[in-house]
């Protein structure tokens, strides 16, 4: 079957503006065959943002926990910071996978993250790490929670 034979709905082809949108619904399961088939003739990718945001926020949370280790010899930054980033980048690539766990455990780890670094960004103004954990955390949680209840 022709890439151009999946674009028909019906019988009738669809116009250029429902394209995208049937391409978009169906890509926002990872896991539907269409999008697999489609990223590879096309190049695109179909991770959703959720995935992306958790999985920077992860990353980000990681490489804090090393940075507190060179600059200051936190041996508690480095292993918060690798315990509390590699699962949050599990729950992208849980999330990725369609499992609903993934997004409920981005959730958590995010709300304690927040938790912790919030108030000590109340009492003590500091860009980094505190504003950026509060402030990836609120956008991780913010969109997990929006894909968990659509």
């Amino acid at each position: 079957m022709a890439l151009s034979d999946r674009w028909h709905l019906g019988g009738d082809p669809l116009q250029f503006g429902e394209r995208q949108l049937a391409w978009i619904d169906r890509c926002s399961n990872p896991l539907n065959h269409f999008c697999q088939n489609l990223t590879i003739k096309s190049k695109e990718t179909c991770v959703d943002f959720p995935v992306i945001m958790t999985a920077i926020y992860g990353v980000f949370v990681v490489f804090g926990g090393v940075m507190g280790y060179v600059k200051a010899q936190s041996k508690a930054s480095l292993i918060a910071g690798c315990i509390t980033g590699g699962l949050l980048l599990l729950s992208a690539f849980l999330i990725a996978r369609g499992i609903t766990v993934g997004a409920i455990l981005g959730i958590v780890v995010s709300l304690l993250l927040i938790g912790q670094f919030g108030p000590s960004l109340l009492k003590k103004f500091k860009v980094m790490p505190n504003l950026l954990v509060v402030v990836l955390g609120l956008i991780t949680v913010g969109t997990l929670l929006f894909r968990f209840f659509n």
